[in-house]
């Protein structure tokens, strides 16, 4: 890829349905989080914190979008900042056998 980040990845529909499905969020979420659990990853876990972090995020929710059409944003962007490739660096990082 060229410094102009996602742009120069080909997919056919069929395979960009596949990466964005929900079986494939779901399983890429699922190995994010078992690598937290083992505090092999990016982020910290800790249960003990969980049912306060979700009634906050639903009061936000309620008083930001009272009629719970949230506008859709993408994380994708996110990765590109700065002309890196952090999805490619990070599927490489997921594609890892865990230890």
């Amino acid at each position: 890829m060229s410094d102009q980040g996602m742009s120069d990845l080909h997919l056919t529909p069929a395979q960009l349905d596949a990466v964005l499905s929900p079986h494939a969020i779901r399983e890429a979420a699922a190995k994010i989080f078992a690598r937290t659990e083992r505090g092999q990853g990016q982020f910290r876990f800790h249960p003990e914190k969980l049912d306060d972090t979700v009634d906050f995020v639903l009061r936000v929710i309620r008083k930001k979008y009272p009629d719970l059409n949230i506008p859709f944003h993408s994380r994708w962007g996110h990765f590109r900042a700065g002309g890196v490739d952090r999805a490619r660096q990070f599927q490489a990082w997921l594609d890892q056998e865990p230890t």
